[in-house]
């Protein structure tokens, strides 16, 4: 009887090994034809692959070209008048502080002309009656800074009567034209007009 019993013990057990075995072996069966798919991968899907990569590539170098051109098209354009580089807004008015805000957002500030020279060469640009310049006596009244320098303006040209603070709080200046002639003028800040930014050189 015991004998009998380790028989069937030894076959059972055989039967499992063999089980186990036959489960080992066909997972590495497995393995080697995924080895020799590999290995034996058509060409053609390289050639696929590197076709459409060059075409992304091209896709993003178009896409490059195009994020450019509208950027360049954007951007303001500076003029060189004399020795400095200036961009004369003809199409909106805005008040004074906007102004500020616009000549910053292109690395620039409002126009503080220094010389009768620049005045002249810069008015010659002018097709407009007004235009915002960087002076205003914000700080003290009657005292004419540039706000870019935080200094006494080292160069005014007023119109006759001018400033006269005629409406009791012109505190900036416009470059305005009468009777031809460009000059400045005391006006109040929230007033709209085009305005005049300046860089002393270009990036």
């Amino acid at each position: 009887m015991k004998i009998v019993i380790i028989g069937l013990l030894v076959t059972i057990f055989a039967i499992h090994e063999s089980q186990q075995t036959y489960a080992e072996y066909a997972e590495y069966i497995d393995y080697l034809d995924q080895i020799h798919q590999i290995k034996t991968k058509p060409i053609e899907d390289f050639t696929t692959l590197s076709k459409k990569f060059d075409d992304l590539e091209k896709k993003f170098e178009d896409l490059r070209k195009t994020v450019t051109a509208v950027k360049t098209a954007e951007l303001p354009k500076f003029v060189k008048i004399g020795s400095k580089y200036y961009y004369i807004d003809h199409a909106e008015e805005v008040n004074w502080f906007v102004a500020v805000d616009k000549c910053r957002a292109m690395d620039a500030n409002l126009a503080g002309l220094q010389s009768m020279e620049e005045l002249k060469a810069v008015s010659d640009k002018l097709t407009e009656r007004d235009y915002w310049l960087d002076i205003n006596d914000l700080g003290k009244k009657g005292v004419y800074q540039t706000l870019s320098s935080g200094q006494n303006a080292g160069f005014l040209n007023w119109h006759d009567g001018e400033p006269n603070n005629g409406s009791g709080n012109e505190r900036c200046v416009v470059l305005r034209k009468i009777r031809s002639k460009y000059a400045m003028n005391d006006e109040k800040c929230e007033i709209k007009h085009h305005f005049i930014c300046q860089k002393n050189q270009l990036e």
